[in-house]
C-alpha cells in the first residue's frame, strides 16, 4: 500500500511565508490568488478557503471565503470572478467589506502575514450568499477531514 501524502496547499505565484505579488493586492487589480494542493483525504465531499490577516490590530480581517469547491478539484485560477455563486456550486461568502469574493492586502502600516487555510470537508455546506467567516466554521464543525494553509506576506504604506 502506498502511503499517500499529507494534504498541501501552495501557490505557483509565491512561496509558504514569500511576499505576495502586488497584482494579487488592493495596490494591484486584487485579482485572488492561484492555488493548487494535494493529499486530500478519500471521502472528501468539498473544499473550503478561508484566508485571513494575521496582522491585523483591530479585529480578525477576512479577506476571502470560498466553499463547496468540489472534491475532484485540486486547483483554483487566479481571478476568480468577485460573485456569490460560481459555476459547478462553488460559493464564495462575505469578506470584510461585506462584499462577496477576494479582496487583495492593503495593510495600512508594515508588513501583514495572510493565512489561507484549506478544509477538506465531509459534507457540502448549504448556499448562503451573506455567509461569514464565523458561520462557515459554525457548519463545518465536526466535518472537517483534514486542513492545511499557506501564509503569504505583503508590505504595508512605507509611509506610515
Amino acid at each position: 500500500m502506498t502511503q499517500m501524502s499529507p494534504f498541501q496547499l501552495q501557490s505557483s505565484s509565491f512561496k509558504n511565508r514569500g511576499t505576495m505579488p502586488i497584482v494579487n493586492t488592493v495596490k494591484g487589480k486584487s485579482l485572488s490568488l492561484p492555488l493548487t494542493w494535494k493529499g486530500s483525504p478519500e471521502n472528501t465531499k468539498s473544499f473550503a478557503l478561508i484566508c485571513i490577516d494575521l496582522n491585523s490590530p483591530l479585529k480578525l480581517i477576512t479577506h476571502w471565503i470560498i466553499y463547496n469547491i468540489p472534491a475532484n478539484y485540486n486547483e483554483l485560477p487566479e481571478g476568480i470572478p468577485v460573485q456569490s455563486f460560481l459555476t459547478d456550486g462553488i460559493c464564495q461568502g462575505r469578506n470584510w467589506k461585506r462584499e462577496p469574493g477576494y479582496t487583495g492586502p492593503n495593510p495600512p502600516f508594515g508588513k501583514h502575514s495572510y493565512l489561507f487555510k484549506l478544509f477538506a470537508l465531509d459534507i457540502l455546506i448549504e448556499k448562503d450568499e451573506k455567509i461569514t467567516r464565523k458561520k462557515l466554521l459554525q457548519r463545518m464543525k465536526n466535518h472537517i477531514l483534514a486542513e492545511t494553509e499557506l501564509i503569504g506576506s505583503y508590505p504595508g504604506n512605507p509611509q506610515a
